[in-house]
C-alpha cells in the first residue's frame, strides 16, 4: 500500500491491509504532506 500511495498508481487494495499497515500508511501520508508544506514555506521565505 505504501508503494501504491507514493507512486500514485491508484488506491485499489491489492490485498487486505492490517491495522498497523493502515496506521503506517496514513502516518506516511501525513508526514509527507507536512514535509512538502514545510519545504514550500521555507522556499517561499528564501525567495523573498
Amino acid at each position: 500500500m505504501v508503494v501504491i500511495t507514493l507512486t500514485m498508481a491508484g488506491f485499489r487494495k491489492v490485498h487486505g491491509l492490517s491495522r498497523p499497515g493502515m496506521i503506517f500508511t496514513v502516518s506516511l501520508i501525513l508526514l509527507g504532506t507536512g514535509v512538502l508544506f514545510y519545504g514550500l514555506s521555507t522556499y517561499n521565505m528564501w525567495c523573498r
